[in-house]
């Protein structure tokens, strides 16, 4: 009951702000759409911004870590994007707001866990510190959030599948370079 309750909240917010700034959303009209109490809102949220976290973590951080297809960054990115770009509204209303720490928030956590789940991939036959790998998942982790950020100030005009490819091909075999250099230099400090 309480997952039926919080989805109801987090449609009625996603309605909501089709019509409305996020900031004039509240949580009257939120609850008055679920036909729940005002309590029954505090009782799973503090306030509307929880509730959007809520929202971000539920509808894409837990579908992509339950999704056995998503095997790759490409899917996953793939799967973000398009989430933004069906979610175009509440995405927008989200990053014009005070709530866009949520959102950038929500695309660091993400994106940093795809990315050093490649990283160590791609490195467990090499000698590669730490130290290393957690430059390159951050490197990767920015350039790439950069692209999202890019796309929806840019008024995410360009396919998800062609942008992806794009990317991939800039990305294609810098990792796998990075790991060689980096491991050739540790073998001559030694």
């Amino acid at each position: 009951m309480s997952n039926l309750t919080k989805k109801a909240l987090a449609e009625a917010l996603k309605q909501s702000i089709q019509e409305k700034d996020l900031s004039d959303i509240t949580i009257s009209e939120l609850t008055t759409m679920c036909d729940l109490k005002r309590q029954t809102f505090y009782y799973h949220f503090t306030d509307i911004y929880d509730l959007l976290k809520w929202l971000y973590t539920n509808e894409v951080i837990e579908e992509i870590k339950s999704d056995s297809t998503i095997s790759s960054w490409q899917k996953c990115y793939s799967y973000i994007f398009n989430y933004i770009k069906n979610n175009k509204r509440l995405i927008i209303g989200t990053y014009n707001s005070i709530a866009r720490e949520y959102f950038h928030n929500f695309l660091y956590l993400q994106t940093n866990e795809f990315v050093s789940k490649v990283i160590e991939e791609k490195s467990r036959l090499q000698n590669i510190s730490s130290s290393n790998k957690a430059f390159l998942t951050n490197y990767y982790k920015n350039v790439l959030i950069g692209f999202i950020k890019d796309w929806i100030e840019d008024g995410m005009k360009e396919e998800p599948t062609i942008l992806i490819a794009k990317i991939d091909s800039i990305l294609e075999g810098s990792i796998e370079l990075f790991l060689k250099n980096s491991q050739e230099k540790n073998n001559k400090v030694k």
